[in-house]
Order: C-alpha cells, then structure tokens, then sequence
C-alpha cells in the first residue's frame, strides 16, 4: 500500500502560518511599538461618525502578565498613544489581535 502524501500548501496557507508563529513568539515589553484601535465617536441615528475608529501607533509603557511565571498570555497593557494632534495615555488596555475592536491593542502588521 502506497503511502499518501500530503498535499503542498499553498502560498496563503504558508503566510497565515507564518503570521501565526511571529505573533505567538511576541512579547510586550515597556519600550515596543503597537498598534492601539481608537473608540472612534458614537454613531449617529444616520449611522454615520464623525470620527471612526481607526489604528494609532502607540509605545508600551507598562506590561501585566496573566500569572507570576511570565508563561501565560498577556492580559493587558499600558500604553502611550501617538495621536495627530497629540498624546494620550490609557492604563490596562487588553490585547485583541483577530478582532481589532476599539480600545484594544494588536502587533502592527508586517508590509
């Protein structure tokens, strides 16, 4: 009996797992930049916004790991976000790297 081999993977298959092992072998650390995701302004009764939510670079300022060990995932961080017309500061932001919703935190992605 012949053995099966697998089939190759395709290019898509191959970035999406790379994608996944670099994000997996990132650690925050006070000094790293990230992406912060901004509220935006609440929606009108048109459903427009007058500001969306949108990516800021931001700079970790503080790191708090789920466990003493440092092995658990990051549950949150503090950061320092660069904004057009200024800076602010925001305590405690929790990491969302699928969904990207506003007030979270992601790594940038590669380009």
């Amino acid at each position: 009996m012949a053995e099966q081999q697998p089939s190759p993977l395709s290019a898509e298959d191959i970035e999406a797992i790379r994608s996944e092992v670099e994000n997996l072998l990132q650690v925050p650390a006070v000094g790293r930049i990230v992406h912060y995701v901004s509220h935006g302004t609440p929606v009108r009764a048109d459903g427009s916004q007058a500001y969306a939510s949108t990516c800021r670079a931001a700079i970790i300022t503080g790191v708090y790991f789920s466990d003493r060990e440092l092995t658990q995932l990051v549950a949150q961080v503090d950061l320092a976000v660069l904004n057009p017309t200024g800076m602010f500061f925001n305590e405690h932001v929790h990491h969302d790297e699928d969904g990207k919703s506003g007030g979270t935190w992601h790594w940038p992605e590669r380009v």
